[in-house]
């Protein structure tokens, strides 16, 4: 089971990392995140601004697109190796037992293709989950009603890896939010319950999100238009 952190090279949080999984007999390995400050931002010609402006209200930052490119190489690592791998920010927090509990969802991926082991919900409309199967005395596999946050921590298949990068030409959404739209790559997202992993309480390296200050009445309208779009894609796509 190949565990890769994303990590900033020479982030403090290695040695959050290092002392949370120095608990656990998992294997794992660094893995280093894209930088803003490199002077090569390595896949920053593939986001789209204005795209991302006309569909959403807002443009990516610099972070969220080096976010994006750092999972993007893991997909490409993934198939590379041609067997699924564990993937984690560092910003994770474990329950006891994860390590456990992630082995036995990870015996489920070929079936699976993609599984997330954290979420962050919408507190002010919480999905429900749909369970399929336990996969031990505590955690089972399901889906959810609708999108979760976050990329905290999950599995993936090369298939899926595959098909993930083959829909990401263009870097428009935070790669969360890409991920779980099934009508751009047809991969539907899967995930434990209750979480194994979760983020942690720790400042976000990202930043704000979504600067929408420059927003005018034309962007309002096209943002709600294509909001629309998106809502009956879901609806068509969603575990279908």
């Amino acid at each position: 089971m190949k565990t890769f952190v994303i990590s900033l090279k020479n982030s403090p949080r290695r040695e959050r990392v290092k002392t949370l999984l120095g608990e656990t007999n998992l294997k794992y390995q660094f893995f280093d995140a894209i930088s803003t400050k490199s002077s090569i931002f390595h896949m920053h010609n593939r986001a789209n601004p204005t795209k991302t402006f006309w569909r959403k209200g807002f443009i990516l930052k610099d972070t969220e697109i080096a976010c994006f490119a750092s999972h993007y190489l893991l997909w490409q690592r993934c198939i590379a190796l041609d067997e699924p791998i564990v993937i984690f920010e560092d910003n994770f927090e474990l329950i006891e037992g994860a390590v456990l509990h992630t082995e036995n969802a990870f015996s489920h991926i070929n079936k699976y293709g993609y599984i997330k082991l954290s979420t962050t919900e919408n507190i002010n409309k919480p999905p429900i989950f749909h369970k399929i199967e336990d996969i031990d005395d505590l955690v089972g596999i399901g889906y959810y009603n609708q999108e979760t946050a976050g990329t905290t921590a999950y599995i993936i298949s090369p298939k899926v890896a595959k098909s993930l990068i083959d829909g990401a030409s263009e870097f428009i959404d935070p790669v969360d939010n890409y991920m779980e739209k099934p009508w751009l790559h047809g991969v539907q997202t899967f995930a434990v319950f209750p979480n194994v992993f979760y983020r942690a309480n720790i400042p976000s390296e990202i930043g704000k999100r979504k600067d929408k200050s420059n927003r005018f009445i034309l962007a309002r309208i096209s943002k709600e238009i294509y909001r629309t779009y998106e809502l009956l894609k879901r609806k068509l796509t969603w575990h279908k």
